[in-house]
């Protein structure tokens, strides 16, 4: 066992966000058969669903590297925490569930919050991306700004009891 953020998980390697387990089935999947995995990180959800960038969103400008600018298509919010809810129903509670959240207010970012505790031990946690290059409003415009930063973490640590990660940018 190993403890991530106060919980005790069954493997240190987990899914990071992203292309590879953007829904709750072949998340699922990965759990049964790959049991090493003990942490799951949703994808960046928004309140309003969002369409994202048009594709090509992936890139590989070596052999060795792999680019993506998803530009948050997501659901929204409703439909996002209806995914972790069917999620944590069938995850092992070994397992972190990790929402993480992509808006462009600390008003936005302490609702979403919000709205998931308020849906119960659906999360045991999230992280707040302040660090997405290709998102319109917010992202990187807001993660490169240390006072933004500060003053979204506190608006989404006034919202939740549960643990916080931010997402920050490498320039950070």
């Amino acid at each position: 066992m190993y403890n991530l953020l106060g919980k005790q998980i069954r493997g240190r390697f987990g899914f990071p966000s992203g292309v590879i387990t953007t829904n709750s089935d072949v998340a699922r999947w990965m759990f049964e058969y790959v049991p090493q995995f003990g942490f799951y990180q949703g994808k960046s959800t928004t309140i309003e669903p969002r369409a994202g960038n048009r594709e090509d969103i992936l890139a590989q400008p070596t052999p060795d590297s792999l680019w993506n600018a998803v530009g948050y298509t997501n659901p929204g919010l409703p439909e996002t925490i209806e995914g972790f809810r069917e999620l944590r129903a069938a995850t092992p509670s070994d397992v972190f569930l990790m929402a993480q959240i992509g808006e462009s207010t600390g008003e936005k970012f302490a609702h979403c919050v919000a709205e998931f505790d308020s849906a119960g031990d659906i999360a045991d946690g999230y992280e707040i991306n302040v660090s997405c290059p290709h998102a319109d409003k917010g992202g990187i415009l807001i993660g490169s700004d240390p006072d933004s930063v500060r003053s979204i973490t506190a608006a989404a640590r006034k919202a939740t009891r549960k643990p916080i990660i931010v997402k920050l940018n490498g320039g950070f």
